[in-house]
């Protein structure tokens, strides 16, 4: 009889954990200019269980075929018929930033919008990009956010990490932002560069901290991560998970594979489990 309470007891909590409803979030900087679109094609194909990909560097001519690897499997609720709708940014000429998601899941409201002014002034860098969606199933509210930062311009990096800093302070609705921040937050001393600095200004947005640190691009000059999912507004019963993934290993920079790692958030949302629990 012990034996048989123990069984269900395991099973209750099984049901618990995996039933609760959750967001699964993937931030990739796939770089499309230096690396081959059959192989990333492949590896997005690979991943499962992704509700919403932020990709950066994306080529346009890359998008629809990306929206489709992402949709490749069993999607993010074990369908097997998955639905997978997109879009992607204006700028950054053939270096831009996408939004993947789920269709089945979530439902946008209103058009995507683009955050100009945090652009350079001649507009040729990658202007924040982001979605508001809503839960098809508990009507939750949210934001989507991709950002690819300046790299070779730290002032303008500082600028958009400060605007970021201050565009989130006005939302109302729990905020995702993911992608490539180039803040090299070193991993040795544990310091991000000014950029990190002024986004982090106020404890507004809150790192996503993976469980293990990993350098998240393929560098000899840098221990360094670039790539981070933020949050923000979130209640505090939500629990959040971060892995980055070493889905190539020896990671080394080649023109077939990206030098950047994917990294991937788990978002638990309390609300009631989808499952009966006794």
């Amino acid at each position: 009889m012990k034996n048989l309470y123990a069984a269900l007891f395991v099973l209750l909590l099984t049901v618990s954990v995996y039933a609760q409803p959750r967001i699964k979030v993937l931030a990739w900087n796939i770089e499309s200019g230096d690396s081959e679109i059959n192989l990333i094609q492949s590896q997005l194909s690979a991943f499962e269980g992704f509700d919403l990909m932020a990709l950066t560097e994306v080529n346009p001519f890359w998008a629809s075929f990306l929206a489709e690897a992402a949709g490749v499997g069993e999607g993010a609720r074990g369908e097997s018929q998955a639905d997978f709708d997109y879009i992607l940014g204006t700028t950054g000429n053939d270096i831009r930033m996408m939004i993947i998601w789920d269709a089945k899941r979530f439902e946008t409201l209103g058009d995507p919008i683009e955050i100009h002014q945090l652009n350079s002034p001649t507009n040729t860098h990658r202007s924040p990009l982001y979605v508001r969606f809503r839960m098809l199933r508990g009507q939750q509210e949210f934001m989507f956010m991709v950002n690819h930062l300046a790299r070779g311009d730290a002032s303008l990096r500082v600028r958009q990490a400060q605007g970021l800093q201050n565009w989130v302070q006005s939302q109302e609705v729990p905020v995702i932002a993911a992608g490539d921040f180039n803040f090299d937050y070193e991993i040795d001393d544990g310091m991000g560069n000014p950029a990190m600095t002024a986004f982090l200004e106020g404890d507004h947005w809150q790192w996503i901290r993976p469980q293990s640190l990993y350098a998240t691009q393929s560098s000899s000059a840098f221990h360094s991560i670039l790539d981070f999912v933020f949050t923000a507004h979130f209640p505090e019963t939500w629990e959040l998970r971060s892995n980055i993934l070493r889905i190539v290993e020896p990671f080394e920079d080649t023109a077939l594979i990206s030098d950047h790692r994917p990294v991937e958030a788990v978002i638990y949302l309390s609300e009631p489990t989808e499952f009966p629990v006794f």
